[in-house]
């Protein structure tokens, strides 16, 4: 079975500091699905009692170890009690550490045609946010979407059918864990982002006061992300860096 597995872009993200009691961060952010880049996943039964995943850029295998998508494999086998193993061939477009979701999109991606082979009921999306909390947001199939707390909260936004933007991609791999490691070595956190009024702009089809928590991080990690955002802001309205980075969301070309 062939899949898509899309990119997505993080429209505004609020990162709240991590709990003592919890392993990652609470989050806001707006999704918005990006039709035209786009993963390719073939997935089938294998032959043999394990699971195979590999990675292709331009039909070349690359070397990629997802210990994400490893890790649903073992959950669908264990709470589903599947007795199928699967080869999985990733033909990737998305780049790989570009703040587009492309590991959680292809997880969720296999999550459904593997769904629909063995015929299995609608994922609880509560559990599947633990595993990862993006993945809840490529299962509801929603074109934009708001998302809250560990992910498996999400609220479907309709928005104008002209609404557009441009992505710009980096040729550099983010290190997300690195991101988050100096943003929480920062003591002190404001909350900027008020979703219910950016939402409503969306609605309306426009952005503005949108603001990503890790941008300023990310920028401090590697200074020719941050050059290449100042060169942006010459050539659009508004520029914002989605996820960890490195991608851009461009809005509004100038003149």
């Amino acid at each position: 079975m062939q899949v898509r597995a899309f990119a997505k872009v993080s429209l505004g993200l609020s990162v709240f500091k991590k709990q003592n009691n919890l392993k990652k961060h609470d989050f806001e952010s707006i999704f918005l699905i990006s039709d035209q880049l786009y993963d390719v996943v073939n997935v089938e039964i294998n032959n043999i009692k394990r699971d195979s995943v590999h990675y292709f850029i331009d039909d070349k295998e690359i070397y990629v170890y997802s210990k994400l998508v490893y890790r649903v494999l073992d959950w669908l086998r264990k709470d589903y009690n599947l007795q199928n193993y699967y080869k999985i061939n990733i033909h990737k477009k998305i780049p790989i550490g570009s703040g587009l979701g492309g590991g959680s999109s292809n997880a969720a991606a296999i999550m459904n045609a593997i769904a629909q082979i063995e015929q299995l009921n609608q994922f609880d999306l509560k559990q599947v946010a633990k595993l990862g909390s993006d993945i809840p947001f490529f299962l509801t199939n929603y074109k934009a979407g708001y998302i809250k707390g560990d992910g498996a909260s999400v609220e479907e936004i309709i928005l104008p059918d002209d609404f557009s933007f441009d992505l710009h991609l980096m040729n550099v791999n983010v290190n997300t864990k690195l991101v988050y490691q100096l943003f929480d070595s920062n003591s002190i956190h404001v909350i900027r982002n008020d979703f219910h009024k950016i939402i409503n702009d969306l609605k309306k089809g426009s952005i503005q006061n949108v603001y990503n928590d890790l941008e300023d991080y990310c920028f401090k990690l590697y200074p020719n992300i941050q050059h290449q955002y100042q060169e942006l802001k010459q050539k659009y309205e508004y520029v914002l860096l989605s996820g960890s980075g490195s991608t851009f969301v461009c809005y509004k070309k100038k003149g």
